[in-house]
């Protein structure tokens, strides 16, 4: 599991660290005779290095010591207990986490962290009262709202965690991993449409953030390419997904069966031109994007920018003629994103 970085220390390189470490030597050889010392943020930094370097034990013993230099910060103890969490140690990690859930500082991901612990010492109710706190004081956090609905998953109430990870993206429209979750939760019950909205709100929010996630981009690129090639019967549905479906069923049997990316854009163009003309639909964040792009003439390089990494090969032979274009446009793509409105957020409950 990836955990989180802190909000006021930041991690340093290797190299930083073999910088540091030259330096701080020299400093302490010299301190006796100055009165100097290295920094409690010094020794934490040095600390975090070395614990995302996997050198536990000596990582833990630099954070100690930026704990005793200054025991008012929030995120020394906070970062000792990940190391632990992080060393396989939950128990040692659950006994400096928990004193900090009254603490000014705390932050969301501190119950997300507690709950882990819970988690891994086998201590369910513990996990849930956890991240029941984490919601009550941070009732917008779309992080804790995804852990939630991993408990729910993992205890087989499906329906119970799509809840949590729907609310979660009400409540924190930013906040990636909870598209992702109801994504892949609903693409298990071939629901395309939703699998498709969600799952690329997903991954508009992470491939422009240099993490793309491939195994995301396999699932939900399947169901885009079933959502463009079904045939002319409409499924029986209601409300937004009804309107969805008669603008794109006649444009899904528009021309071939898509098996590819340059096969499938000028469906996709077809959908978005004929859903602007619709009268009275609602504003879909995806489709919004996808208008953008489509007015430049760039749906081809936006499509293998989100899904090309699942077909390497098929990436690989289109990048040979159009690799400019297509770094161009992930230039362009990434100052350019896809916006979501806290104001007034998106998902399936709500349109």
């Amino acid at each position: 599991m990836e955990y989180y970085m802190p909000r006021l220390l930041t991690r340093i390189s290797l190299m930083d660290y073999l910088i540091f470490l030259l330096t701080s030597t020299f400093l302490i050889a010299g301190s006796a005779s100055f009165g100097q010392s290295v920094s409690a943020q010094d020794e934490a930094r040095l600390g975090i290095t070395l614990v995302d370097d996997q050198e536990f034990s000596e990582g833990i013993k630099h954070l100690r010591k930026a704990r005793n230099l200054d025991l008012t910060e929030y995120e020394y103890p906070f970062e000792i207990g990940r190391a632990f969490l992080l060393w396989g140690k939950a128990k040692k990690a659950e006994q400096y986490f928990y004193p900090l859930i009254e603490h000014a500082d705390a932050t969301p991901e501190l119950f997300v962290l507690l709950a882990d612990c819970y988690r891994d010492l086998g201590k369910s109710k513990n996990e849930k009262t956890s991240l029941e706190v984490g919601l009550g004081k941070f009732p917008s956090s779309g992080m804790v709202f995804s852990r939630m609905g991993e408990m729910f998953a993992a205890n087989s109430d499906g329906p119970m965690a799509l809840a949590y990870w729907e609310k979660g993206i009400e409540m924190d429209p930013t906040f990636p991993d909870n598209y992702r979750h109801a994504a892949q939760f609903l693409s298990s019950q071939h629901d395309q449409l939703w699998t498709w909205l969600y799952g690329q709100t997903y991954l508009n929010l992470t491939v422009a953030n240099d993490h793309p996630d491939v195994n995301a981009m396999q699932f939900v690129r399947k169901s885009m390419f079933r959502l463009f090639n079904k045939g002319k019967n409409q499924p029986d549905k209601k409300g937004l997904d009804a309107k969805v479906y008669e603008v794109l069923i006649p444009c899904s049997m528009n021309g071939i069966v898509a098996n590819k990316i340059i096969e499938i854009e000028p469906k996709m163009a077809c959908f978005i031109e004929a859903w602007q003309k619709l009268e009275g639909g609602p504003s879909i964040p995806v489709f919004d994007h996808l208008n953008l792009i489509a007015s430049m003439g760039k749906m081809t390089e936006y499509l293998f920018w989100l899904y090309g990494e699942a077909d390497r090969t098929e990436m690989n032979e289109w990048g040979t003629d159009n690799a400019q274009n297509f770094n161009e446009f992930a230039t362009w793509v990434y100052w350019n994103g896809i916006q979501l409105d806290a104001e007034n957020p998106f998902n399936r409950l709500r349109n």
